[in-house]
């Protein structure tokens, strides 16, 4: 069970970090949100939409299964670590800052994946 976890924790975790840049890709590519059919085609034909619309299906299906086979308190959290890498993805690849604030976050859902993991496995 605990193989099945971490497999399919990094999978999951894979899935959502590349959807996250893909949504900075077609960001940076399209430029400002602005409500007309040259902004929404931009975004649509970024190679950039492929991958994150093909990373969030995968990612569904990821915690779906996930989600059937593994207690839903340390997959909830640890399915939110997307967010430590994406932001470390960030600081070295977009030259990207990163605060205090950040670093506590992401020590925070750390912590909190941990602990969630220790007493799922202590209640069963």
């Amino acid at each position: 069970m605990r193989v099945l976890f971490l497999a399919g924790l990094l999978a999951l975790v894979c899935f959502d970090t590349a959807g996250q840049l893909g949504f900075k890709f077609m960001a940076e590519a399209a430029g400002p949100a602005a409500a007309n059919a040259t902004w929404v085609h931009t975004v649509v034909t970024s190679p950039a939409f492929v991958v994150t619309v093909a990373a969030y299906i995968g990612a569904f299906f990821v915690y779906m299964l996930l989600v059937r086979r593994v207690a839903i308190g340390p997959l909830f959290a640890a399915s939110h670590l997307e967010l430590v890498t994406i932001t470390a993805i960030s600081m070295v690849y977009f030259d990207e800052r990163f605060s205090l604030v950040q670093a506590l976050g992401c020590a925070v859902i750390l912590a909190g994946i941990v602990v969630l993991g220790f007493t799922e496995s202590t209640d069963a």
